[in-house]
């Protein structure tokens, strides 16, 4: 499977059609896009979110908006447009698709972030180190959350449900993070 991940914090457009084309260029297989949401009132508040849905920020919409230019023309040839069913990650592929394919985004919540149970809400930022490791490391559990493990089935189910080339799926952090272990 040939993936191509495209974390829209570190935005370098000039390259995104060419990696785009060369999904195409593959033909045969599993080749997926993953979009990594924009910036998220979450993100930019430093806090641990998982599973609590909160809206982009007016800097994540302007990051979802510019991936459109690069998009536009294989948005006809995507055989399958895929999102979290969180409001981040919907929004960003909505915006980057210019609002024009709502109907074919097909929400999924296999493609969700980490759930951090009773760690949601902390702010991560003001943590000691010693506790970002631990809440970093693929051997955390939080209480009454998931497991890394847990994630990294839900996503390979994902993955093996794919049945054409050239899918996209706007997700977050996690799924391409357990996908590579």
């Amino acid at each position: 499977m040939g993936i191509i991940l495209w974390h829209t914090y570190y935005l370098a457009m000039d390259q995104l059609a060419k990696h785009i084309s060369k999904v195409f260029a593959r033909g045969a297989g599993k080749n997926v896009i993953l979009f990594r949401h924009a910036e998220s009132l979450g993100n930019y508040s430093g806090t641990i979110i998982g599973w609590t849905d909160c809206k982009l920020t007016i800097n994540g919409r302007k990051q979802a908006h510019s991936l459109y230019p690069s998009l536009r023309d294989y948005i006809p040839k995507f055989n399958g447009i895929y999102s979290s069913d969180l409001i981040r990650a919907f929004d960003t592929a909505n915006i980057s698709l210019g609002f024009n394919h709502t109907n074919e985004i097909k929400h999924d919540k296999r493609l969700r972030e980490l759930h951090f149970g009773d760690e949601e809400g902390r702010h991560y930022d003001s943590l000691p180190e010693t506790e970002k490791e631990i809440i970093n490391a693929f051997t955390y559990a939080p209480k009454n959350g998931e497991t890394w493990p847990n994630v990294r089935t839900r996503c390979l189910e994902f993955f093996q449900t794919l049945r054409s080339p050239g899918t996209v799926s706007y997700t977050h952090l996690t799924l391409p993070t357990i996908y590579s272990v």
